[in-house]
């Protein structure tokens, strides 16, 4: 799948967030991990208060899908969120078949790193990105998910990072400096910020754009985005 950052559904979405100011939501600053390689930055960067239309700007999803889709499903993922790998292995393809492909929806992921709880899920965040810089996000991102086991306990988990983005083919040097850098750290922190605006309880959040209209649905699972795609289908349908 080709992937495209997200600004354009963000354009229209900007509009539930009103004034939302998140002075000092980013506060926590620099936090970076020292090991055998240089992890560079884990952990939400401060980028100034932002709000309504700024920070849905600077907030940048990775989208999949067709332009003209009338519908957006969008998540909020934590790739250190158990119940996110179970999204992406159970529910995810299903999405991607029998919505995306047919063209009813466009699909968007967003960063909402829990770093209170997952000190790996800012990095990982990070190495997405980098994955994204290679053409490889979605591919990466379905790596990153199946190995869980494989990094959430490292102290520094950069050289596993690496080595999944070689094993697609990746440039591992590129992807190296990238990932010990600050790459992509102020965009996962304005989705980061963009999540906590919305007082999003958690992930994985999955919410369906029509228009400048936002739904919030309360179950993660294929059938109840199904239905409520459906919904959103048939009342259009009536308004035709």
């Amino acid at each position: 799948m080709s992937q495209k950052t997200g600004g354009s559904d963000m354009t229209r979405f900007y509009r539930i967030l009103g004034v939302v100011a998140v002075p000092g939501v980013l506060a926590i600053g620099y936090s970076m991990f020292f090991g055998q390689a240089a992890a560079g930055v884990s952990g939400p960067v401060d980028f100034g208060d932002l709000q309504g239309r700024e920070l849905t700007e600077a907030a940048q999803g990775i989208r999949v899908g067709s332009d003209d889709a009338p519908i957006t499903v969008m998540e909020f993922g934590d790739y250190q969120c158990p119940a996110c790998a179970e999204f992406a292995a159970l529910h995810k393809p299903a999405i991607i078949r029998e919505l995306v492909e047919t063209g009813r929806v466009a699909f968007v992921f967003r960063d909402f790193p829990l770093t209170d709880i997952h000190p790996n899920a800012f990095l990982a965040a990070r190495a997405g990105r980098c994955a994204a810089d290679q053409n490889l996000f979605w591919e990466y991102q379905d790596h990153l998910f199946g190995s869980q086991s494989r990094w959430t306990f490292e102290a520094n988990p950069t050289g596993v990072f690496v080595d999944l983005a070689e094993s697609l083919g990746a440039n591992g040097g590129t992807f190296r400096t990238c990932i010990s850098g600050d790459a992509h750290a102020e965009v996962v922190s304005a989705n980061l910020a963009l999540a906590q605006a919305l007082r999003l309880p958690g992930t994985p959040a999955i919410l369906l754009q029509k228009g400048a209209g936002t739904t919030v649905i309360p179950s993660y699972d294929f059938r109840s985005i199904l239905a409520a795609v459906e919904e959103l289908e048939a009342g259009d349908a009536a308004g035709g």
